[in-house]
């Protein structure tokens, strides 16, 4: 399967969180290394990030590997920006590459862009108010660092509603093979689009504890 999508694709870009977050408070995190630090997005994306010709972002929670002629520009700098997913990071990038998303054997609550709507959108419920953490990472000179990072809240999401939502509004494919589905979102720019505007309206509407309908 690796193989076929990299043939088909310009650049491909996999997620490989590894979600190196401090354990407790006052506890140092655990050091991430690009390198050698496995992905926990499942067994794809690990044998993915250690295949020739693919580069890794440096990010200690929230990395994305990638391959083909974009690749470098979508990863480099990521452990610079103060947030995993926003301005400035590989899926802002991707925003910006107008990139189609391809989820197998995953629903929307995965959709990692999700977190990228909420940081552009401003909403108060993004992040835990004041609270980030220290990162520990490798660089690209193999130079231990530490960064601050925007600890996102951790309040229950509905993500797969909003992804039925976006299915709703034609913006998701639904692919039915065997007894699974692809979800495709073939411009990820126009999700990002209706998410922000949607939450600029209702800010806390992706979340479980907000009363209001997705409508």
């Amino acid at each position: 399967m690796l193989q076929s999508l990299r043939e088909i694709s310009g650049t491909l870009g996999l997620p490989t969180h590894s979600y190196c977050y401090p354990p407790a408070a006052g506890v140092a995190a655990p050091l991430f290394d690009s390198a050698i630090s496995p992905s926990l997005n499942g067994l794809l994306t690990e044998i993915f990030r250690t295949q020739s010709l693919v580069v890794r972002s440096i990010h200690a929670t929230h990395s994305l590997a990638a391959t083909g002629p974009l690749a470098k520009e979508l990863t480099s700098g990521h452990y610079l920006s103060n947030t995993p997913c926003g301005a400035g990071t590989p899926y802002d990038r991707l925003l910006q590459k107008r990139a189609s998303v391809l989820l197998f054997g995953v629903a929307f609550h995965c959709y990692t862009l999700f977190h990228t709507a909420e940081d552009a959108s401003g909403s108060d419920f993004a992040y835990e108010n004041g609270t980030f953490d220290a990162l520990r990472t490798v660089d690209e000179f193999g130079r231990p660092r530490t960064c601050l990072s925007k600890r996102q809240s951790r309040a229950p999401r509905r993500f797969e509603k909003a992804g039925e939502m976006l299915e709703r509004a034609g913006l998701v494919r639904r692919v039915f093979l065997g007894r699974n589905a692809l979800l495709f979102v073939s411009d990820c720019s126009e999700v990002h689009e209706f998410l922000v505007e949607r939450l600029r309206k209702v800010p806390d509407f992706l979340y479980q504890s907000c009363a209001r309908s997705l409508e």
